[in-house]
């Protein structure tokens, strides 16, 4: 599940990176209301949880579970 996750952070980042958003602390302040260390944190390793998960989703108006299903190639929906 979390690499899963992790991959659909990347799409939801590379996202933002098409909308001129690259910098980490924009980036995650977008997200979740997190901070540039936690984002790459998460980038790196860290859990992200039911809780995180469902915040990165609304946040990016996607359906709730859709960090949980593999978008491979899918920036946008």
């Amino acid at each position: 599940m979390q690499a899963i996750r992790r991959g659909n952070l990347r799409l939801l980042m590379a996202t933002l990176s098409t909308e001129g958003v690259d910098a980490w602390d924009t980036s995650g302040k977008l997200l979740a209301g997190i901070s540039g260390v936690q984002l790459r944190a998460l980038m790196r390793g860290m859990v992200i949880d039911d809780a995180m998960a469902r915040e990165m989703e609304w946040s990016m108006q996607r359906p709730v579970g859709w960090m949980d299903h593999a978008h491979v190639g899918l920036l946008d929906e």
